[in-house]
């Protein structure tokens, strides 16, 4: 994670760069997780699922379509090419999608050392809104062991066209888990599907001021220099015609 810190030039209103700074190493990462190698920790919950079709497995999404509706994305987030964590391939348009019940996957538990910030890719696809109250998606996370857990996006019966977007939080240090939940209710059929990839939990990242040298002479006021005083009195007097 970097930012670029720029020399803006006032006489110009031109930006330079300076210099790029990086923040946070992955290798600085508790957690990184992009489902390349497996499920890597994660479960469905085979006690808390009641779906009938649409466990989740490690895979490429295909893209599915409905009525105009995106249900499932095309590719992973990573590369597009690689894997992610979803609700089953569907060998047909509403077929293996998550069906008559909520499909449930949880994580292992991350111990986390410092204070961090999170973030998980995810999608989540919804044609018909309003049909069954039972429809929805959950991102969740748990900082006592699963005994409760913590929204962080959420989703009702609503049309939603699936697309990677990234969900963000904070979590102290501890211990963590997470939670996806992704139902179809049994009242009204639907074509729903949801899926994560690429998970991290970082540290915070450290301030990192710009080297004093390379601080332009506009912004010196920042450092407590003050503007030189003149006095006037010693101007020479000049009479106009």
């Amino acid at each position: 994670i970097s930012f670029t810190l720029n020399d803006f030039d006032i006489a110009t209103s031109s930006s330079t760069m300076i210099r790029d700074f990086n923040l946070v190493a992955v290798s600085d990462c508790t957690v990184n997780i992009d489902f390349e190698s497996g499920a890597s920790g994660w479960v469905n919950d085979e006690g808390a699922s009641t779906c009938k079709t649409g466990t989740f497995v490690v895979g490429r999404p295909s893209k599915v379509t409905y009525r105009g509706v995106t249900t499932q994305v095309d590719g992973d987030h990573t590369t597009g090419n690689g894997k992610a964590f979803y609700t089953s391939p569907n060998s047909r348009t509403g077929t293996d999608d998550v069906d008559k019940g909520v499909c449930v996957a949880t994580s292992e538990e991350y111990t986390i050392a410092v204070d961090s910030f999170v973030s998980i890719w995810y999608f989540y696809g919804e044609v018909v809104a309003r049909n069954d109250v039972e429809d929805f998606f959950y991102l969740e996370m748990s900082t006592n062991k699963g005994a409760s857990w913590i929204p962080f996006v959420h989703y009702n019966d609503e049309t939603v066209n699936a697309r990677w977007s990234e969900a963000t939080t904070t979590v102290s240090a501890g211990t963590v888990s997470f939670r996806i939940r992704v139902s179809d209710g049994k009242n009204a059929g639907d074509l729903i599907e949801a899926g994560i990839d690429d998970i991290a939990i970082c540290p915070f990242p450290k301030e990192v001021a710009a080297p004093k040298s390379q601080i332009p002479e506009e912004v010196a006021v920042a450092e407590s220099k003050s503007i030189p005083s003149f006095d006037t009195s010693q101007l020479p007097l000049i009479l106009l015609p």
